[in-house]
């Protein structure tokens, strides 16, 4: 008997800006930038003070997008795999399916799949051929994956990552 698999999507990346800067008096020339990849975000934020530059650097890594799961490491770069990338992530011992699904940049829900394996292209296990028409990712969506044992239970997830053409 198969069990019915319910899809919660919770996770956020989430971001931590500090900004130092010294107590005197004087002009005060702050500066920030932040970068993300794969799993992580980084802020770098610079003040000038009195002649004094402090630069304080933060990673934050996402958490999974089920508080208490195990995490997925999603391998696929955020970017720059085409319409119908190849999603893929770390294999989680004891895992027996996979399911993936792409949201739009609303949130709303777009494509999902099931697998065996850590891989599966947008679109299905197979990569569909150029000019056919299917499902394809666009500025703004993300993706997530879970993974569960043969009984159907929960046994890890990554977050909501971004993917792009």
């Amino acid at each position: 008997m198969t069990k019915p698999h319910m899809t919660i999507v919770a996770g956020t990346l989430i971001a931590a800006v500090v900004l130092a800067a010294c107590s005197s008096g004087g002009a005060e020339t702050p500066s920030s930038s932040t970068t993300e990849a794969a799993d992580t975000t980084e802020t770098t934020s610079t003040a000038v003070v009195a002649d004094t530059t402090t630069t304080t650097t933060t990673t934050t890594v996402a958490e999974p997008a089920i508080k208490g799961a195990d995490p997925i490491e999603q391998t696929t770069t955020p970017s720059g795999g085409g319409d119908r990338p190849l999603l893929e992530w770390e294999p989680i011992q004891g895992a027996v399916t996979y399911i993936v699904s792409v949201f739009t940049e609303t949130g709303a829900p777009y494509w999902s799949a099931v697998t065996t394996e850590p891989r599966t292209y947008v679109g299905g296990a197979e990569q569909i051929a150029e000019g056919r028409t299917g499902p394809n990712v666009s500025e703004g969506y993300t993706w997530i994956v879970y993974a569960d044992d043969a009984d159907g239970n929960l046994l890890a997830t990554s977050p909501q990552r971004a993917i792009a053409p």
